[in-house]
């Protein structure tokens, strides 16, 4: 859920060639179970025939480790870039598809938070961890096993996967 996002938008239909205007903001969210204090630094540059946006992002992520459920903190860096396609270049004839196309409503006002937020979505790890050796939780009783060893005895595993084991170590 997004909380105190400002409008990231820019106003492109004001800029003309060459002309450049930046944009600074922050706001907090919450991405994948994880709390996100998000910054962003942007610069919009109007070139001939498209609008060049560059954000540089960072974001604190908080949340718990995957392994023991310790806090755990994490920042992600990374840079954005969104080229858009200008509607006066269309009219000029000057046609690149590849390029998303800016409508003139959307020329008014353009809002680059779903980019930002779709690259931090891509930018998030897939498992948080508090440190590389962290050995998690006791499947058994769920001790820590960080802070020591815990005191289960170790199974021998399910006899129905004997077959298989079986199977294996003829191999």
């Amino acid at each position: 859920m997004v909380t105190d996002v400002p409008k990231m938008e820019m106003n492109l239909a004001e800029m003309e060639n060459g002309q450049t205007a930046e944009f600074r903001g922050g706001f907090r969210h919450k991405l994948q179970e994880l709390d996100c204090d998000v910054n962003v630094e942007a610069t919009l540059t109007v070139m001939e025939g498209s609008y060049l946006i560059e954000a540089e992002t960072s974001c604190l992520l908080s949340g718990c480790c995957d392994r023991c459920l310790n806090p755990v903190e994490e920042r992600v860096h990374g840079t954005v870039e969104i080229l858009l396609r200008r509607t006066a270049a269309e009219e000029n004839g000057e046609q690149d598809e590849s390029l998303p196309a800016v409508s003139p409503e959307q020329e008014v006002s353009y809002d680059i938070f779903p980019r930002v937020l779709q690259f931090l979505l891509l930018e998030i790890p897939q498992k948080i961890i508090c440190s590389t050796d962290c050995q998690g939780l006791c499947p058994l009783c769920g001790k820590n096993l960080n802070e020591g060893e815990c005191q289960c005895e170790e199974q021998e595993g399910d006899p129905r996967w004997e077959p298989l084991k079986k199977l294996m170590n003829d191999q």
